[in-house]
């Protein structure tokens, strides 16, 4: 593809065969391994002797890059951060807005090495209470006591 450039990522091998990474489904492990593909490093160490260091650590990943670049899906890709958030793969650093030019930031996390012990710290996705365009199209089922529909509800039309 176009956007892909010649170029090495770093991998734990301790994650690859952790139970967290084990526990991941469908897309979620291609995103966490992306995740850390997207992660930047700098030299500072000679020319002779290079020694990479992470920069800020801090990565963006929109839906749109998911969509056209990855092929995956909105749905999917909200998913599968969930569980890499979930699992301690991924922390998010900024929520979006929403809107072009506001993307949400993430960073790789270690938390995933106490998954499963006593430590481990356990986080979610935030929730997302906008509402959708999806609650205007259709009007609540209003029902009776004995179950029947109300006179003008969208069951009964």
């Amino acid at each position: 593809m176009k956007h892909e450039r010649e170029r090495r990522i770093c991998i734990p091998r301790a994650l690859i065969e952790s139970d967290a990474f084990a526990q991941l489904t469908g897309q979620a492990p291609r995103v966490v391994l992306l995740f850390y593909a997207k992660r930047t490093y700098k030299n500072t160490g000679t020319e002779n002797k290079p020694k990479w260091a992470e920069t800020t650590g801090e990565i963006t990943f929109t839906y749109q890059q998911a969509r056209l670049f990855y092929h995956i899906s909105a749905a999917r890709f909200t998913h599968a951060i969930g569980q890499g958030i979930r699992f301690g793969f991924i922390d998010r650093t900024k929520t979006g807005g929403g809107a072009e030019g506001d993307p949400a930031k993430y960073r790789v996390s270690d938390r995933w090495r106490k998954f499963g012990q006593e430590g481990f710290d356990m986080q979610t996705r935030p929730t997302d209470y906008r509402k959708s365009s999806a609650h205007l199209r259709r009007a609540p089922q209003q029902r009776t006591e004995d179950g029947k529909f109300l006179p003008g509800s969208a069951a009964e039309e």
